[in-house]
């Protein structure tokens, strides 16, 4: 109830196993807190020792990333899977859903998966946009962060040493960021407040948990505006 990987990087859906990514019935969803926010997990990905393989294969495959690759119809047994997993789902109330913005089209596509399954209408208007590295260095001119730690102080102050060099105009990416200092800084900002969300419950959508922080700011930035999104649905789980 994992996956394998073929020599040539083609991830396969396998029954016979767990490894790499847990994907049986019996023991997913799983639900826990990240902060202020309720998060369920689909399929939980498993640590073998290799940080190119815990797991992380399959989000490569389904975004076309690394080399890695699925075919149709693998694909279609992992996503049937995840419905099924989705709809044994009895705690989440939601009126709307909402995906986390990606540069890859499967986190919408997995949000789609998840609306026919819950038969949950999906918000599909752009109203949260990537910040761009002028947003992030303005934001830490704005309150720059006490931190006591030395190494993680550095590790900040080299970020933002390293953004004062590129284009103000560049969008962040969070993954060129290190792990340690990723939840001192916004990944987005709100375009605009779409008016027909205030009040209500949205499920924010994301394919994998990495530092949770990209679910958090965009959960963080509605609630703000008086919409209620505190729910959270990620494809994988953290490591």
């Amino acid at each position: 109830m994992g996956l394998s990987i073929a020599p040539d990087k083609t991830v396969l859906f396998d029954d016979s196993h767990q490894l790499r990514v847990n994907t049986s019935l019996e023991t997913n969803p799983r639900r826990e807190r990240m902060g202020e926010i309720d998060v369920t997990h689909i399929f939980k990905r498993n640590r073998t020792g290799d940080a190119d393989r815990d797991g992380n294969p399959l989000i490569y495959a389904l975004k076309g990333m690394k080399g890695y690759r699925i075919q149709d119809a693998e694909k279609a047994r992992f996503m049937e899977r995840a419905t099924q997993l989705c709809r044994s789902i009895e705690y989440i109330e939601a009126d709307m859903i909402v995906a986390v913005p990606s540069s890859k089209p499967f986190c919408v596509e997995f949000a789609r998966m998840i609306s026919a399954a819950l038969d949950v209408e999906i918000f599909e208007e752009a109203f949260i946009a990537k910040s761009t590295v002028n947003d992030a260095l303005v934001q830490a001119r704005r309150s720059r962060p006490d931190i006591g730690n030395r190494s993680v102080r550095k590790s900040y102050n080299r970020q933002l040493a390293a953004w004062e060099k590129m284009s103000a105009d560049r969008l962040v990416s969070m993954k060129e960021i290190d792990t340690k200092v990723r939840g001192y800084f916004k990944p987005f900002v709100l375009s605009r407040t779409p008016e027909q969300l205030i009040g209500k419950r949205i499920l924010l959508i994301d394919d994998l948990m990495s530092s949770g922080t990209s679910m958090r700011t965009c959960s963080r930035l509605m609630v703000d505006e008086g919409i209620d999104a505190r729910q959270g649905l990620f494809f994988l789980s953290g490591i």
